[in-house]
């Protein structure tokens, strides 16, 4: 329930963000930190690490083109929004240790 909840949150959140001022910087954010944080707790319930892991990258991309889509000079916050997407389905799909 509680991936259900960021989810929801993230997706509303950024939704509500990106219509009401046009600023992808709070967008973007939100989508990664809630919305891929929400889909990577119901995936690690359901046993699923490796798809978390693509979906984070996904939202991870995806908050980086909200980002600098709005402004050029957002380039260096969009490279690192996009890195900490990577970086996390990264780490979700290495071997789990045994």
């Amino acid at each position: 329930m509680r991936g259900l909840l960021c989810l929801f949150i993230g997706l509303v959140g950024a939704i509500a963000f990106y219509a009401n001022d046009l600023d992808g910087t709070r967008a973007s954010v939100w989508l990664v930190l809630f919305g891929g944080g929400g889909i990577a707790m119901i995936s690690r319930a359901f046993k699923q690490e490796k798809l978390a892991g693509l979906i984070l990258i996904l939202s991870g991309i995806g908050a980086a083109a909200l980002l600098y889509t709005d402004d050029a000079s957002n380039l260096t916050p969009a490279i690192v929004l996009l890195l900490a997407g990577l970086g996390a389905g990264a780490f979700l799909m290495l071997p789990t240790p045994r």
